[in-house]
């Protein structure tokens, strides 16, 4: 599967999500303690499911398909919340300022 069609698959997920009424985004960065936090912090205050994608390895397949399911989240995400993920993950640790 090429990088665009993980992409394209990425996004159709999201879609998918969202039609479901699921709003959630895609990690797959290392685990941090800080994404603990911003999981919960997440959940709790606006119902956003952070999964991590890269447990069991990173590709550009699984980089392509967070990229294209986050792009179609992040802006339905904005559109009803606002940048609560940025702030979130800023008052979590998670974003440095800079």
């Amino acid at each position: 599967m090429s990088v665009t069609d993980a992409e394209d698959e990425g996004a159709l997920d999201a879609a998918l999500d969202l039609a479901r009424g699921v709003l959630a985004l895609e990690s797959y960065e290392q685990p941090r303690l800080c994404h603990a936090r911003l999981a919960e912090r997440l959940r709790v205050q606006y119902e956003i499911d952070y999964r991590n994608v890269g447990a069991c390895g990173v590709d550009e397949v699984v980089v392509g398909h967070a990229r294209g399911y986050n792009a179609m989240m992040h802006r339905h995400i904005a559109a009803q919340h606002g940048a609560v993920v940025e702030a979130t993950a800023r008052e979590v640790g998670c974003l440095r300022e800079g």
